[in-house]
């Protein structure tokens, strides 16, 4: 009966309620997944902390293989690298994202987000290619699609409408797979629908969720950890539409770089999600394409990097950007985009526009993380404060 706190003990607590009702009462849970498939290697294996852990390990170790397979579906047209090439070096650079990794190993139904959204994104590098492909071909894509939007619809129902819009996305530029795009939305809101069957959530609080008010700014924006973001950026939630869309680049880039990469506590549950170097480097590659590169028809990567960036700033939209552990699912899938860039760099091309992007970054990157790092300094000698003068004025 091990204590986690938060999402993770009520996922666990859940499956307990229904496995020996050790736990009398059936805690809140918004998407069922991962409980009902830890129950089933309970039943299997007997009740222990450590198959679920298992289970997101090997999910989590299956998206990164996912990744290098997407990579090469996508590029080996388009670049001279190999595939064995081109795979090594896209599972490498998701190894190297800690953020993405701590959360895979948790108790958590982010690593089962991670194989599936990675599958669909498989499926979706073939809908990107400018070429038909065999009857075959488009089979087997659509039932990886099937049994990967059927997982994400009890893992995560809510993530379904971004497999929606990049249906949609790769079906308008590509009108050669319009048929395949037809197929894929059927099965796509068939998942919806079952999953919705299940989950907390209806599409009418999705809904809520998009219009912000009292709802969101209750549930991410206050408590004391985002307080200085909230005296920064005022009463988000309750802004306009065009107002929340104008400060869009602010809250995709807070987005982007928290967790940040210092330590308050010295354990690996805060340790590893803060090594945020590898996410910076891979991140900054894939800024370079959709700023310099993907505007030449000839270098461009088509609609797919794009989709990513979409679902990427509909998050940063919705919430502020003020959970990154919800965009980590699309963080892998920037990898392929920055393979692209540094096979284009070795190849020769782009060299000299990457040197000034380079320290253009890394000096905008530093600065931030300064300022970012002095704010919440501030905010929190004076927190501290505020708690030392009330506990004095409680004892007196």
């Amino acid at each position: 009966h091990p204590v986690m706190g938060g999402d993770a003990q009520r996922y666990y607590d859940l499956a307990r309620y229904y496995y020996d009702g050790s736990v009398t009462a059936a805690p809140p849970v918004a998407f069922p997944g991962l409980t009902v498939v830890t129950l089933w290697l309970w039943r299997l294996l007997g009740m222990s902390v450590l198959w679920p852990v298992a289970m997101n390990m090997m999910f989590t170790l299956t998206a990164i293989v996912i990744v290098g397979f997407t990579t090469c579906r996508l590029l080996s047209r388009r670049v001279q690298a190999s595939p064995a090439v081109l795979a090594a070096t896209a599972m490498c650079l998701t190894s190297t994202l800690m953020f993405y990794l701590s959360q895979g190993v948790l108790v958590l139904k982010e690593a089962g987000v991670y194989v599936s959204m990675a599958s669909v994104a498989w499926v979706f590098a073939g809908m990107n290619e400018q070429r038909a492909l065999s009857r075959g071909v488009y089979v087997r894509d659509a039932v990886i699609f099937a049994v990967a939007v059927l997982m994400m619809g009890f893992f995560r129902t809510t993530y379904l409408y971004f497999v929606m819009m990049g249906v949609v996305m790769m079906g308008i530029v590509n009108l050669r797979h319009w048929w395949l795009g037809v197929g894929l939305m059927v099965i796509c809101l068939g998942a919806f629908w079952l999953g919705n069957l299940v989950a907390s959530y209806s599409v009418g609080f999705h809904m809520q969720m998009v219009a912000g008010g009292d709802l969101m700014q209750w549930e991410f924006m206050t408590n004391a950890p985002r307080q200085a973001y909230l005296d920064f950026i005022g009463y988000y939630f309750y802004y306009s539409h065009p107002h929340r869309l104008a400060l869009l680049p602010l809250t995709a880039s807070v987005q982007y770089i928290i967790p940040f990469p210092w330590l308050y506590s010295w354990n690996l549950a805060d340790l590893f999600p803060r090594l945020a170097w590898g996410w910076y480097f891979v991140g900054g590659i894939a800024l370079f394409y959709y700023a310099m590169i993907s505007w030449h028809r000839g270098d461009s990567l088509g609609m797919w990097p794009w989709w990513i960036a979409a679902s990427f700033g509909v998050i940063a939209y919705v919430i502020a950007g003020s959970v990154s552990r919800y965009v980590l699912p699309l963080e892998q899938l920037f990898v392929p985009v920055a393979v692209y860039v540094l096979c284009l760099l070795r190849q020769g091309t782009y060299k000299k526009p990457m040197l000034r992007w380079s320290i253009g970054y890394v000096i905008v990157l530093a600065v931030t993380l300064a300022v970012c790092y002095h704010i919440q300094a501030s905010y929190l000698d004076a927190l501290s404060d505020y708690y030392h003068a009330a506990s004095a004025s409680a004892v007196q």
